[in-house]
């Protein structure tokens, strides 16, 4: 039986409040208690692919800056770890790298990947791990194995830091 047309105009308009709260936390908080919040109120399902889903919907909304701290996320558990891999993972695929060069990839991934990839290194080794291992899934002919193109990432992203970050003291740069 279908709910009626009033019941569904409640239904919506709930959701749209949970989705402006969310949006809200996102904004003043991070990206992480917004998501939170959002499986509690269970907007999105608890699941890596709903997260994907739901911040490739509102990216328009939220900073990249946020986005890149919260999918650089380790956890604190082992479960928590896997879930931000796998959400890791389903984010860096909802970029097709097929029949990309290296180079194009990685910048694609970086400047129009709709996040800022963190200052932090340990969330930098896990985005350049992913999108190592997701290039290499998409382009096997080019390199021996996803740690090749993990080094190459790496050095290019520290390489681009070095160079263009007014913070490193010209005395440091490599």
């Amino acid at each position: 039986r279908r709910a009626s047309v009033r019941v569904r105009f409640e239904i919506n308009k709930e959701k749209e409040k949970i989705l402006a709260a969310g949006l809200n936390l996102a904004r003043k908080k991070s990206i992480k208690k917004c998501i939170k919040y959002l499986i509690e109120t269970k907007y999105i399902a608890p699941n890596p692919r709903e997260v994907v889903n739901w911040i490739r919907l509102n990216i328009d909304q939220l900073d990249e800056t946020h986005v890149g701290d919260y999918l650089g996320e380790g956890g604190r558990t082992e479960a928590e770890m896997a879930f931000m891999k796998n959400v890791r993972d389903n984010y860096m695929r909802t970029m097709n790298f097929t029949a990309m060069g290296f180079v194009d990839a990685l910048r694609t991934m970086l400047t129009r990947g709709g996040f800022r990839l963190p200052g932090e290194a340990q969330k930098i080794d896990r985005f350049i791990e992913t999108f190592s291992r997701i290039y290499f899934e998409s382009n096997r002919h080019l390199f021996k194995n996803a740690d090749v193109i993990f080094v190459l990432s790496f050095s290019c992203v520290m390489l681009n830091t070095d160079a263009h970050n007014p913070g490193v003291k010209k005395k440091n740069k490599m």
